[in-house]
């Protein structure tokens, strides 16, 4: 096995699993880090998309059961749920979404334990021995963000309480096949400083495309974030949902009963995805469908001894949106920019028309389309352990706005003000609730690590005021989700309620009961009252928002633990389908 790092593993015996959960297919890897060996990436491959097999399908039809098909597309925030006016397969009636994620996840981490424990001598040892310092790395989509992330956490760690203590962490499905694609291919030894990159990770239902500036190539290759990585709805899958519908309307006229119908709808989906989709690269070639039934024929829909002969022009009319929109993504990152290298991975990014197209679109202005000989579907799995193992991306460009809700001095003269209501503070002056405190503008570029802090003051009034919340002191950071130039600066309209595009993204916690000596006086309208004087932080380390409260006591700065706790996504009703 290839190693991934020149250097031996130095550190504490620690395994590394990372997971990519996909539309249509899944990928674990994993990695057994011990000092002095070499730090390799496995695959666990002991299992398989039992549910599609003709003795599961049959079962299936015996007991009733209900296929949760394309069920990540549930969990796509609602921007990109609704941007396709696209009609998702309904959940199982009566199974929740977060149901679904459990059940699955423990399914891909039970198999992956039972072929770690086959594949490595005294694996089940080891395995009970490293469980503590356990490193889980879930790999998700670049459009998604903390909200979705809490939700894949909690359905891992239902799955039962020995994942409770295993550390979960996650990389974008971009960053992480930046790393798969250094590890599989001799791109890093092409890489000069300062040379800009574009990762497009055309999975099944999104493409990420992501730019990249080489910072240093060495000890250890460094990339930074030129802009807000792109994420839209698209990918295989959307092929898939086009050619069943044509499918469909040919079969309808077909004149055929229920049962073969769906029967036949069945074999020739499944066909066309295993073949003619992998195969078709040009207008000019014709494919084949198989529907497993010589005596199946039906010439006025063009199905000969059950075979139906596809003209590419009508394949390439199913990959038109999906390529077009792929193309459109692109061009908007590389804007600005000239890439010379464009890595394309993920399971879509092994169709051979995609490759075609990009390779006219963007060669012809010399940015070379990168494709590993390795299968790319495993990109995000084996790229999010290398990721774990030495972090190399030194920066990131926010992709929204983070900042707090705070009290203003209320100005009678000030229309803003006019219609909100008005309380008197400690201080004894008038103020209003509600207003927005940016910390850190969407598009900023933060080096890995690096604050973007901003002070904040809270008012105590001596004899009044109880000061037992400073040992339990917790903030909130919120975000504005709307277009750049449409922020109102008010979280609350006057009415109290949150204005669109605003959402609470966590709550912040910190002890600050050593600070109750060390208040700083102040003297206002109704006489004297104490300010303390605090910080909120956001740093770019990691995929997750890190956020903390930070201070000076006795001269020292102090800060709290990182504390992210979103708020929990609101997943779709049991068995609801979403249309739009």
């Amino acid at each position: 096995m290839k190693s991934f790092s020149d250097e031996p593993w130095n550190g504490e015996p620690k395994i590394i699993v990372g997971i990519d959960l996909g539309t249509t297919h899944s990928a674990v890897s994993f990695s057994y880090l011990y000092k002095g060996d070499r730090q390799v990436v496995r695959r666990a491959q002991c299992f398989g998309a039992e549910a599609v097999t003709l003795e599961k399908r049959h079962q299936a039809e015996d007991e009733g059961w209900v296929l949760a098909k394309y069920f990540k597309l549930h969990l796509h925030p609602q921007s990109m749920r609704t941007q396709d006016r696209l009609t998702l397969y309904p959940l199982p009636f009566g199974v929740s979404l977060s149901k679904i994620y459990t059940d699955f996840l423990g399914y891909l981490l039970r198999h992956t334990r039972t072929y770690f424990e086959e594949h490595v001598i005294h694996g089940a040892l080891i395995w009970e021995k490293c469980a503590p310092n356990m490193l889980i790395v879930l790999a998700h989509p670049n459009g998604w963000s903390t909200r979705e992330q809490n939700f894949m956490k909690q359905a891992l760690l239902d799955v039962g309480p020995e994942y409770k203590n295993y550390q979960i962490t996650f990389v974008t499905e971009g960053e992480a096949s930046v790393h798969f694609c250094m590890f599989h291919s001799n791109m890093s030894s092409a890489l000069e400083t300062h040379t800009d990159l574009i990762v497009c990770d055309a999975g099944g239902s999104t493409v990420d495309t992501t730019a990249y500036r080489v910072e240093k190539t060495s000890p250890m290759l460094e990339l930074r974030e030129k802009k807000a990585s792109a994420c839209i709805q698209a990918g295989g899958v959307f092929v898939d949902l086009e050619w069943e519908k044509y499918l469909t309307r040919l079969l309808n006229v077909a004149g055929l009963d229920e049962e073969d119908l769906r029967d036949y709808l069945d074999n020739g989906l499944r066909n066309f995805e295993e073949i003619a989709k992998q195969e078709f690269d040009s207008a000019d070639r014709i494919h084949y469908v198989d529907f497993n039934d010589r005596q199946f024929s039906k010439e006025m829909i063009g199905i000969k001894k059950g075979r139906m002969a596809l003209k590419g022009v009508i394949i390439q009319t199913f990959f038109d949106q999906v390529v077009s929109s792929t193309i459109r993504s692109l061009k908007q990152q590389m804007e600005g920019l000239k890439p010379q290298h464009l890595l394309l991975v993920g399971g879509f990014g092994e169709s051979k028309y995609l490759r075609l197209r990009l390779k006219e679109e963007f060669e012809k202005d010399g940015c070379r389309v990168a494709i590993v000989d390795d299968s790319t579907s495993k990109a995000a799995a084996d790229g999010s352990i290398i990721w774990a193992s030495k972090l190399s991306v030194v920066g990131r460009v926010t992709r929204t706005a983070y900042g707090t809700i705070v009290r203003t001095r209320y100005d009678p003269s000030n229309p803003e003000h006019q219609g909100r209501k008005a309380t008197r503070g400690n201080g004894g002056y008038q103020g209003v609730a509600g207003k927005w405190s940016e910390i850190v503008a969407e598009g900023v570029n933060l080096s890995a690590q690096e604050s973007a802090r901003r002070k904040f003051i809270k008012s105590y009034k001596p004899g009044v005021s109880s000061y037992s919340d400073l040992e339990t002191y917790t903030d909130e950071i919120w975000v504005y989700y709307g277009e750049p130039g449409t922020n109102p600066g008010w979280v609350h309209d006057k009415d109290g309620e949150i204005n669109p595009g605003f959402e609470k993204l966590c709550t912040v916690t910190a002890n600050l009961g050593g600070m109750r000596g060390a208040l700083l006086p102040r003297t206002g309208v109704d006489g004297r009252y104490e300010v303390l004087e605090f910080w909120l932080a956001i740093q770019a380390g990691g995929t997750e928002l890190c956020a903390r409260i930070e201070w000076v006591e006795n001269g020292k700065p102090k800060h709290g633990p990182v504390t992210i706790m979103p708020e929990p996504i609101d997943p779709l009703p049991n068995g609801e389908n979403v249309t739009n």
